[in-house]
């Protein structure tokens, strides 16, 4: 009788430390999963100058090319990178060309990332090896989790740089380096019906400046998804 009630007290044991330790994932964001597949028009027109248009015409210009394709999606980047250059642009132009000036990068690197540049007849060019990771696409297990993300130019991102050994970084995460990158818009390129885009990636660890024109902006970034994307990653969830 005594070695059946210490084998249930086992189970019961064993039961509760496994429930434990399942709880003790750090399973703190889920990346949204991108998702995007765009064509290419049968005659794609690209308009590379928009000095001949007014301020006004402009913002109506980008309000009404939608980026449903390949020609709509790279007009739609060139038509508010120049209305975010201009010196006569309102607040609510201002406010609706950086968001549909970032939504447009981030298509970009959506088929980038998903391997579907070709079919869209275009190719990004970024200076940056490691993956990224959109601030504004982790979907936190907790809402007081949700990453604050600073600025109005450019895309948030994360980056992890893998753990060395070098003697300065023996007090880094044993998990990587994660730093906050702005990607922003650097130039274009046309090849025929190929679109070749250039992005620079900026690591930024504070207010940062960016000029548009004879406009600045604050280069948009998120040192709070930095931390949780490291917090994700770390092994810290599993000692609570």
């Amino acid at each position: 009788m005594g070695s059946f009630n210490c084998r249930k007290r086992l189970a019961i044991l064993f039961s509760l430390l496994a429930l434990g330790l399942a709880s003790c994932s750090s399973d703190y964001y889920k990346p949204k999963p991108p998702s995007l597949t765009l064509r290419l028009s049968d005659t794609p027109q690209y308009t590379l100058d928009y000095d001949a248009h007014t301020t006004r015409e402009l913002h109506w210009g980008c309000v009404t090319v939608l980026p449903r394709s390949t020609e709509g999606l790279i007009n739609s980047l060139l038509c508010t990178q120049a209305l975010l250059g201009r010196n006569d642009v309102s607040a609510d132009e201002r406010h609706f060309a950086l968001k549909r000036h970032r939504e447009a990068l981030m298509s970009l690197l959506t088929l980038r990332m998903s391997g579907k540049e070709d079919e869209a007849h275009f190719h990004t060019h970024l200076n940056l090896d490691q993956p990224i990771i959109f601030a504004s696409r982790m979907l936190p297990s907790e809402e007081a989790l949700q990453p604050n993300i600073l600025g109005e130019y450019g895309v948030a991102v994360v980056v992890r740089e893998p753990a060395t050994t070098e003697a300065e970084q023996t007090y880094y995460p044993q998990e990587g380096t994660y730093s906050s990158y702005t990607l922003m818009f650097q130039g274009i390129k046309l090849d025929g019906n190929e679109v070749h885009i250039t992005l620079d990636a900026q690591k930024i660890h504070g207010r940062t400046t960016v000029r548009v024109g004879n406009n600045a902006y604050m280069a948009r970034y998120s040192p709070s998804a930095t931390y949780l994307a490291l917090l994700n990653d770390a092994t810290v969830g599993g000692l609570r």
